[in-house]
């Protein structure tokens, strides 16, 4: 069964992503500003390992796995910063959006479907296909409002498959960062 804290975990990236694509979408923010919000999460997170910050303390309480919190603080928010920050830098507007929505929507939705499922994911040991294919409709449904159906499912469906394996010869692939990208490849290639 999912625990709340992913539940909140999940309702939270979601969240957050859907928040960056209207931003971006908006011209309320670009990566000048989210590169320097991402400095300043890092010092948050550095700062976290000493000391409580009331407001962060709190969040990180509520959205952190423990043992983020303790080796590094906010880890998951600072990897999505990451991840959508270098999908606004590397593609156009339409493509990082498009790959934003997939990473918000996919990312979060497949792990909450999964938990459910019944039928073993063909690429994760510890995942379920139902989840797999929840995240690719929901990524394919969100990247819709900026990219062509086809396109959005074709690397919605890619970027997907991608999340769900954990590492490539030994060395761990954070899903935060590699979704936005490899959504965005398939998409300029298409």
């Amino acid at each position: 069964m999912i625990s709340k804290l992913e539940i909140k975990r999940q309702l939270f990236h979601m969240g957050a992503g859907l928040l960056m694509a209207a931003l971006v979408s908006y011209d309320l923010i670009n990566e000048y500003f989210l590169f320097l919000f991402l400095c300043f999460a890092l010092f948050l997170s550095v700062m976290s390992r000493k000391y409580k910050i009331p407001i962060v303390w709190m969040a990180l309480k509520n959205f952190d796995r423990d043992k983020d919190r303790k080796d590094f603080p906010g880890k998951g928010a600072i990897y999505s910063l990451v991840g959508y920050l270098l999908a606004i830098v590397l593609f156009p507007k339409d493509i990082a959006l498009a790959a934003i929505m997939i990473t918000a929507l996919g990312d979060s939705i497949g792990p909450l479907i999964g938990h459910f499922g019944r039928y073993k994911h063909p690429f994760h040991n510890t995942r379920y296909f139902e989840g797999l294919i929840a995240g690719i409709f929901a990524g394919f449904f969100g990247a819709m409002f900026f990219v062509v159906w086809y396109r959005a499912l074709i690397a919605s469906t890619i970027a997907m498959i991608v999340e769900s394996i954990d590492e490539v010869k030994g060395m761990p692939i954070n899903d935060n960062i590699a979704v936005p990208i490899v959504a965005g490849i398939v998409l300029l290639l298409l």
